[in-house]
C-alpha cells in the first residue's frame, strides 16, 4: 500500500511538473513574441524617422517634337537634397546638368538682324520637386514608388554672337582677349515623373516641359518645349 501511495504521488508530481513546464514554456514563447513585435514596431518607427536625404542621379534626356532639332539624346547629371514635409510627403531641392549632344545652332532676332548662335553644349535646370511616397509594405518602407512634381528654372547656353557683333560695331571688341560672349536661353521648368526605389538604388522616368519662348520672343515660335528624362540614381 505504501508503494502504491508513493507511485501515485510521483505520478501526480510529474503531472504537476509537466503542466508547470508547459505553462512556463508558453509564457516564454509569449514573451519572445512580444519582444519581437516590439522590436519590429521600433524598427518601423525608426524607418519612418530615417530617410535618404541625398540623391545623385545619372540619366539621358530625349528631346521631343521641335526640340528634337536642337540636340540629340544627351546625358544628364543631377544632385538633389531631400527634406520631409510630413508622413510620406517630401520636398527636394537641387539641379540637373544637361550636356547637349550634336547641338544645332539657333537663330535669334536682334536689331532687325538674324544671328546664328552656336551651342555651348551646356544647360540644365534647378528648382524644387515634391515627392509623394507609396511604400510597397509597412515592413520594408524603403522599397517604394514615388510620384514626383517639379518646378523651377531651366536654361540652354549659347555663344552670344549678337553681343560680339555689337562690340565690333562699337569698336569695343578685342580679338586677342579671353573674353567670352554667353547667352542663356532661360525659361520655367515643369516636370512630372515616377520613381521606383529599392533600398539605396532607383530608376526614374520624367516628362519635362520647358517653354523657351515664354520670356524670349526673339527666337522662333516653334523652338520646342518638351523632353523626357530616364535614368538611375543612388540615394543616401
Amino acid at each position: 500500500m505504501k508503494k502504491l501511495v508513493i507511485c501515485m504521488c510521483l505520478i501526480a508530481f510529474n503531472m504537476i511538473f509537466s503542466q508547470e513546464k508547459e505553462h512556463l514554456k508558453n509564457k516564454l514563447e509569449t514573451f519572445q513574441k512580444d519582444q519581437e513585435q516590439e522590436a519590429k514596431e521600433k524598427q518601423q518607427e525608426q524607418d519612418k524617422l530615417e530617410y535618404e536625404r541625398v540623391y545623385v542621379e545619372v540619366g539621358l534626356v530625349k528631346p521631343l517634337g521641335n526640340m528634337s532639332n536642337k540636340f540629340e539624346l544627351s546625358p544628364s547629371y543631377g544632385f538633389w537634397f531631400r527634406s520631409k514635409i510630413k508622413n510620406d510627403d517630401y520636398i527636394d531641392v537641387g539641379l540637373n546638368i544637361l550636356i547637349p549632344k550634336q547641338a544645332s545652332n539657333i537663330y535669334l532676332t536682334y536689331k532687325d538682324s538674324i544671328f546664328s548662335l552656336g551651342s555651348r553644349r551646356f544647360g540644365g535646370n534647378l528648382g524644387f520637386r515634391f515627392a509623394k511616397v507609396f511604400p510597397f509594405s509597412q515592413m520594408s518602407p524603403r522599397n517604394n514608388i514615388e510620384w514626383n512634381t517639379g518646378f523651377g528654372l531651366a536654361a540652354l547656353f549659347y555663344d552670344a554672337n549678337h553681343k560680339r557683333y555689337t562690340d565690333i560695331l562699337n569698336d569695343a571688341y578685342k580679338k586677342d582677349t579671353n573674353e567670352t560672349y554667353d547667352f542663356g536661353l532661360a525659361t520655367l521648368f515643369l516636370s512630372q515623373g515616377i520613381k521606383l526605389n529599392f533600398k539605396n538604388l532607383g530608376v526614374q522616368f520624367n516628362y519635362q516641359f520647358t517653354p523657351f519662348g515664354l520670356f524670349e520672343n526673339r527666337i522662333p515660335e516653334n523652338f520646342g518645349s518638351q523632353s523626357i528624362l530616364f535614368g538611375i540614381y543612388y540615394r543616401q
